[in-house]
């Protein structure tokens, strides 16, 4: 036991954090009034593999590998966060599947989803409300990260089909809408662990920089994987109109595919073209800087060995995707 904040507090291990943070978040949805039960429990039964929640409670975990109590709280917040975001997203896309699974919106209707999201992200903000280091989380807290998701989402948005969108630009909307749930997945983890500035600034860093690689291999996948591989809709980005990495590096080498997209030409050729054109091939390369940065901020790190390589799986596993 510990005394922390404004009570003790029993430090688990971090496998036991993990099974308690898996059950409460299928509880929390499967225990909600009865007038959004139905919902929520179905969404339920299609969770992922809840990379952000794991995040936290790997990076919380000390050098005994212990994590406390009110990690497992902020990875069932970060979580639900992120789900409501998926159910939006099927609403804006008119999506009819997630995660091999009917969407939300396809399974009940659009209003039906769009209420249930909400109550999943007032959910989210009323478990970071409990942690016990509400002053040390204010600078970093989950609702400045969620602002920035909504706003990577909102400017991807206003720049569909803008066929002139520069890296920059292009860095600037999935720093918002992927990789900040990351930095905020790194940066709970640190404060939970009661880390000094130091040390919460380079996990931010490697959350932000596993965000990006996150992202980048999604747009790839959009181009080399069949909708059986990737367990969802393949060359979507192209069909609505959403500028990736991989096209922009293509438009770049070669202007006629700008043309052919705007003349409206087959998908599949298109996406043929930029691959031969190196847009992939970029994009990975591309990715790998954040990869080699992000080891340079682990290094930096003095931690155990297993929580090292606990960190670089992650690392890993956004890059291979």
């Amino acid at each position: 036991m510990v005394l922390l904040g404004s009570g003790i507090y029993i430090m688990i291990s971090l496998e036991s954090a993990k099974n308690e943070f898996n059950n409460k978040l299928v509880e929390v949805l499967r225990k909600t009034p009865p007038s959004i039960r139905e919902c929520t429990s179905y969404l339920s039964k299609s969770l992922g593999k809840n990379l952000r929640g794991n995040c936290i409670l790997i990076v919380a975990s000390d050098e005994n590998q212990l994590v406390h109590e009110d990690a497992i709280n902020l990875a069932v917040a970060i979580e639900l966060f992120h789900l409501a975001t998926l159910v939006h997203d099927d609403i804006i896309d008119d999506s009819p599947k997630r995660r091999g699974m009917d969407s939300l919106q396809s399974r009940f209707d659009k209003k039906t989803a769009v209420i249930c999201g909400d109550y999943i992200l007032a959910m989210a903000i009323e478990l970071a409300l409990k942690v016990d280091i509400k002053d040390e989380y204010k600078k970093y807290s989950l609702a400045n990260y969620a602002k920035s998701v909504c706003l990577g989402e909102l400017m991807q948005d206003t720049n569909l089909f803008n066929y002139n969108l520069s890296l920059k630009r292009y860095l600037t909307i999935i720093r918002g809408k992927t990789a900040a749930l990351f930095e905020a997945a790194f940066v709970s983890g640190a404060i939970v662990l009661g880390e000094p500035k130091s040390n919460v600034d380079l996990y931010k860093k490697i959350g932000r920089y596993i965000g990006m690689i996150f992202q980048m291999s999604d747009d790839c996948m959009d181009y080399e994987l069949t909708q059986a591989e990737s367990n969802k809709p393949v060359l979507s980005d192209i069909a609505k109109g959403v500028i990736t990495l991989p096209l922009i590096y293509a438009m770049k080498k070669n202007e006629t595919i700008r043309e052919k997209l705007e003349q409206g030409y087959d998908k599949n050729i298109l996406a043929r073209e930029i691959i031969n054109f190196g847009g992939v091939e970029f994009t990975k390369a591309f990715s790998d800087r954040y990869y080699d940065k992000s080891i340079v901020c682990l290094d930096k790190l003095e931690i155990s060995s297993e929580k090292y390589t606990m960190i670089k799986n992650v690392l890993d596993v956004a890059a291979r995707r």
